[in-house]
């Protein structure tokens, strides 16, 4: 018997049995192996475009770790020593006051601040609780070129901070069980904030009015929040303290995070049921928008209406500026980040888009000072915009989209950058 014979046996008879039991090991392998690969499969974590490098420096005040970079620090003292002052206004308004420092991240401008990554939102849920809790605890504002705007977005950020760890706890165990237990809604601590940082303000007041325009009558109020829940909270909190009085207003705040529910807070601290109080909300800015001076209000007519667009609200138009002979205009209309500049004939006929840039960001600060626009004569156009964190100046034809000469460097454009006459300089 040859090896070949001996082999073809041992092939038919035990051989045989022992590779079922191989090729049967060998597919179940085969099955596991995937499974355990997409286990552990993590998913890439999405990050914003950085365009420079930013070398932090830190200093520490009684309630405040400080961050700032290069050309920040002088305005970065004076932000830390009125941020100590508005804590102690704040704490007693809403009657709570941190166990531990608050962290203060400082921007030279917007268009540094959107270039971070703190406060991404992540699928994971458990990373998406380290970072809602990172963005309930720091506070990140950007200068915009005005002391008032910038305090105003510091007040509030400090606010939002204090009202979330008063309300959720500041832990990650305690913000998700908080997240778990406690259902606010998007106008509670928004509103709160924002009526901290400014009591009455323009824009609150000029946001009631036009929805009691909208809505004379009816006991209805889900469209006044659905529309700017920020600004309708802003309005229930001014209610509550011209109504009820300046300290009912941490009565409610203390009142809700004990029995985490909103609509006991509030019935439990006014005396008052939560339907019932919300209709005495609508009828008290009704009242005031439709008696005395204010009824004699002109509303302007739709047909002086430029532009048919914003039914949802998210554009901002900015930076109208009239030719020399006052037959064009041109503006910029923002999308949250993403933005247009029109040309457009004084009676708004012959709108045409010049040029668009910039990226949506419905989680981060706008900034609706760029692009900033100036004409050169009746037929150039000049267009100063941030582009990849730094600023850039164009002259475009306003006839066509044809780009005429571009200045990048070093440059900053605060405001609306004149020419000289005749029209060869520019002062920027």
């Amino acid at each position: 018997m040859n090896f070949f014979q001996s082999l073809r046996r041992l092939a038919a008879g035990p051989l045989r049995e022992a590779g079922y039991w191989v090729l049967l090991l060998l597919l179940a392998g085969a099955a596991v192996l995937p499974a355990r690969a997409q286990t552990a499969q993590e998913p890439f974590g999405r990050v914003r475009i950085q365009y420079k490098k930013f070398n932090w420096e830190e200093f520490s005040t009684q309630n405040f770790n400080v961050y700032f970079y290069a050309g920040g620090e002088a305005s970065a003292r004076r932000t830390a020593e009125y941020a100590e002052q508005e804590l102690q206004r704040i704490t007693a308004l809403v009657g709570y006051f941190p166990y531990s420092k608050t962290t203060l991240m400082l921007y030279n401008s917007v268009g540094d601040l959107r270039q971070s990554n703190i406060g991404l939102p992540v699928a994971n849920a458990v990373n998406g609780g380290e970072a809602q809790l990172a963005k309930q605890t720091k506070v990140q504002v950007a200068f915009t070129g005005r002391q008032t705007d910038f305090k105003r977005e510091l007040s509030f950020q400090i606010t939002q901070v204090l009202l979330n760890d008063m309300l959720y706890g500041g832990s990650l165990r305690e913000v998700l069980q908080s997240n778990y237990m406690l259902q606010l809604p998007d106008w509670f601590v928004s509103g709160a904030s924002a009526y901290a940082a400014e009591g009455w303000s323009i824009d609150m007041d000029a946001y009631m009015r036009d929805m009691v325009r909208q809505y004379p009558s009816g006991n209805r109020t889900a469209q006044f929040f659905t529309r700017n829940p920020r600004l309708a909270g802003h309005s229930i909190w001014n209610y509550i303290a011209e109504r009820y009085g300046y300290g009912t207003v941490q009565n409610v705040l203390n009142l809700t995070r004990i029995t985490r529910d909103v609509e006991v807070g509030i019935s439990s601290s006014l005396n008052v049921p939560y339907k019932v109080f919300l209709r005495n909300w609508v009828s008290y800015y009704r009242d005031i928008n439709t008696g005395g001076a204010l009824a004699t209000l002109v509303v302007p007519a739709e047909a002086n209406r430029l532009s048919s667009r914003n039914k949802r609200g998210l554009d901002v138009f900015s930076q109208p500026v009239f030719s020399p002979d006052g037959q064009h205009l041109a503006y910029a209309v923002n999308e949250q980040g993403r933005y247009h500049v029109v040309i457009a004939n004084r009676d708004g006929s012959h709108r045409h888009t010049l040029l668009q840039g910039g990226y949506r960001t419905p989680d981060q600060q706008v900034e609706t000072r760029l692009p900033v626009l100036a004409w050169r004569g009746n037929a150039q156009l000049a267009v100063a915009e941030m582009q990849q964190g730094r600023m850039t100046l164009h002259v475009h034809d306003a006839t066509r989209t044809v780009l005429i000469g571009r200045l990048r460097g070093r440059c900053a454009c605060a405001t609306r950058p004149p020419f000289s006459r005749p029209t060869t300089r520019c002062l920027i």
